[in-house]
């Protein structure tokens, strides 16, 4: 294949080639600012999570936990109040505040 045969194909092929070239380069240039812009935006959500969620969560996982200690110490109290037996819902509300109160100071 000489000069002149690829000179005689891009005679012929040219008008077709160039602009769908054109098309191509500029699909991929817009693929790839695209992809920029979201790979800042998704930068920006992780960094979001590690500073935000991260701390919300391990905070929510104490409260939790610490939660949970109060409800054993209640369930405990309750069970001790119901085999004592009450007149009226205002003792049964003294009497667990006292059991409560002291149950704390042995705690601390």
């Amino acid at each position: 294949m000489s000069i002149g045969d690829s000179l005689l194909i891009l005679r012929v092929w040219g008008p077709i080639i160039g602009p769908v070239l054109a098309i191509l380069i500029f699909t991929f240039w817009k693929d790839w600012k695209r992809e920029m812009k979201l790979q800042g935006r998704i930068e920006a959500l992780e960094k979001d999570y590690k500073e935000v969620l991260f701390p919300l969560v391990q905070q929510c996982s104490v409260i939790i936990a610490q939660n949970t200690v109060v409800m054993r110490r209640l369930e405990k109290v309750l069970e001790k109040a119901g085999s004592i037996e009450v007149q009226d819902e205002k003792d049964l509300i003294a009497r667990l505040l006292k059991d409560a109160a002291a149950h704390r100071q042995d705690a601390e």
